[in-house]
């Protein structure tokens, strides 16, 4: 409805400039809380404040591949299978069914989705399907411990790394663990010498994460930004000025600090758990 639909034919200039004046589209919208967005608790009852609103949600929609609520097949996954600990199957989480950080299914995942269950009877319909290409049945690299949507995870691949590797179990807050005299780098330095996986991470929603924070204002908001930067309160990102090449959520994020991986390649968090993802993408703020 438009301020001239508010008025009878009969209506002279000075009533429909007077209507004009009070009609404000903004005032239909919903009241928006930045709780809803930022976790604040201010309303933002502006015309700026409602439209910035409206294109931040649509942003944080659009570009964020894990925003819509998906079934959550992992307690499922783990009471079939049980998973011996320590396995990369065990430690993948959320990169059973899906390819690194972009929220994309993996063949597997892709192969589940297409089920037309979301129970055991899923999983079980495609125990004997070959959903990576790698000549392995899915049951069997399940048992094996090895990533049943990933070629390159395959039973006869797997080779324990002489020494170990760094735990993968995050510290509290949103970056994942590695050695503690470790700094953050930024992912230009991952770029020299993986650029395959930097390029995969440049095309999706964590690369643009701290645009999310520009766009709306919040840059400065504590509580946005453990999840839309690379180690902050970490020893990583500050503040845009001083530390710009952490903006965003980068490999670091999920791999832990990486100074010391280019030296000694065991140096890094390989296989982060779920809980490293779940820490920012939850259900509560849909992210």
């Amino acid at each position: 409805m438009t301020a001239s639909a508010m008025l009878p034919a009969s209506a002279s200039p000075v009533e429909t400039n007077q209507a004009r004046a009070r009609w404000r589209p903004w005032r239909a919208l919903p009241r928006l809380t930045c709780g809803t967005l930022f976790g604040r608790g201010e309303l933002m009852s502006s015309p700026r404040g409602a439209w910035v609103g409206l294109l931040t949600v649509s942003l944080s929609l659009g570009l964020t591949g894990l925003a819509a609520a998906l079934p959550d097949y992992q307690p499922t996954f783990t009471k079939l299978y049980s998973p011996k600990p320590e396995t990369p199957i065990a430690k993948a989480g959320c990169l059973v069914c899906h390819s690194d950080m972009a929220g994309k299914l993996n063949p597997y995942g892709v192969d589940l989705r297409k089920q037309k269950t979301r129970d055991a009877a899923a999983f079980k319909a495609i125990e004997q399907v070959d959903s990576d290409r790698d000549g392995v049945a899915n049951l069997e690299e399940i048992k094996a411990g090895t990533l049943p949507g990933d070629p390159q995870s395959k039973p006869a691949a797997q080779k324990p790394l002489a020494g170990g590797t760094v735990p993968a179990s995050p510290p509290p807050g949103r970056t994942a663990a590695a050695p503690p005299t470790a700094r953050f780098v930024g992912a230009e330095n991952c770029r020299m010498c993986h650029s395959d996986q930097y390029r995969r991470w440049a095309a999706t929603s964590h690369a643009r994460a701290f645009e999310l924070l520009e766009i709306a204002g919040q840059t400065q908001n504590t509580e946005c930004l453990g999840c839309h930067s690379t180690g902050f309160r970490k020893g990583g990102f500050r503040d845009a000025s001083s530390t710009p090449e952490l903006k965003g959520v980068q490999c670091e994020s999920c791999h832990g600090p990486g100074s010391e991986h280019r030296g000694d390649p065991r140096k890094i968090v390989k296989t982060p758990p779920a809980s490293v993802c779940a820490s920012c993408h939850q259900q509560l703020n849909l992210h």
